[in-house]
């Protein structure tokens, strides 16, 4: 078994087993997290930071084990924050029983911690290179209200463009882009009201002109129109950017779909009639 060690409180393994993995650690001062079961990557999930650099054992579900060591950042060059180098020498020289070492290497891990995580914090803040949970965040400082990111990479494609949406919103060339770049779906919107062109002395009143309603909501309902047959999930996305980007004034009647080719009815029985229905 290998593990790949991809942050603070997460781990890849390989070739990943079902069942819930035991984390040891082997050195001391260090924190005991516990795992989860892998998810179909691969990917486990603990439920603490990691002590950063500090010995551990994965022991899988079978008994397999694997040693690694606690994620730790790439630390600026010339650093040094080592608490016990910054005591006095006296209180260095009189610790005898190593007690007052053992408390500083506990103080030291919380240190290396906090230093850990402040390196990080570039990272954190690019939605490309950031952890899935800063992601919700991000998205939340944002104020999105979209329900239908769920993986990483849909909510970081979003975040990319959220500032952008929001700058459009209210237009129609804002609404098929919003589709078309989170969605990768083409749309056009239609009225629901048929208008035609009245021409003087030509148009007929219910022949070749119609008159548009008086009611307000007729007049500003509309329908989407999609290239393709789309899914649920997708039908929900979709009416999730419509409600969000449309003007605020208009009202989504709702999605239509292109139609089906209708099928071979050839063979069915009682349908089909031999000498009539020509199979292609």
């Amino acid at each position: 078994m290998n593990v790949e060690v991809l942050g603070a409180r997460e781990l890849r393994v390989v070739p990943p087993e079902s069942g819930v993995y035991r984390v040891e650690a082997l050195s001391a001062p260090a924190v005991t997290p516990r795992a989860s079961e892998p998810d179909a990557d691969g990917i486990v999930v603990l439920d603490r930071d990691l002590s950063p650099g500090a010995a551990y054992r994965l022991v899988a579900p079978s008994g397999d084990e694997a040693l690694f060591a606690g994620h730790r950042t790439q630390a600026p060059p010339g650093r040094a924050f080592r608490l016990w180098d910054m005591l006095p020498r006296a209180s260095r020289r009189a610790d005898a029983t190593g007690d007052l070492a053992a408390l500083v290497a506990c103080l030291q891990d919380v240190v290396d911690l906090l230093l850990t995580r402040t390196d990080a914090f570039a990272d954190w803040i690019d939605f490309a290179r950031a952890p899935e949970p800063m992601l919700d965040a991000m998205l939340r400082d944002l104020g999105s209200t979209f329900a239908f990111p769920t993986s990483a990479a849909e909510k970081r494609r979003l975040l990319a463009v959220l500032v952008r949406l929001y700058r459009q919103k209210g237009t129609k060339p804002g609404l098929r882009n919003a589709i078309r770049v989170l969605l990768g779906i083409e749309i056009d919107t239609v009225s629901a009201i048929q208008e035609q062109t009245l021409v003087l002395g030509e148009s007929e009143l219910g022949v070749d002109w119609i008159l548009a309603p008086s009611d307000r909501r007729s007049l500003y309902s509309f329908e989407v129109l999609v290239d393709r047959v789309i899914t649920p999930r997708e039908r929900r996305a979709i009416t999730d950017v419509v409600l969000y980007a449309k003007p605020a004034h208009t009202h989504l009647l709702g999605i239509v779909e292109p139609l089906l080719p209708p099928g071979d009815d050839a063979w069915v029985l009682g349908v089909g009639r031999l000498g009539e229905a020509r199979v292609s």
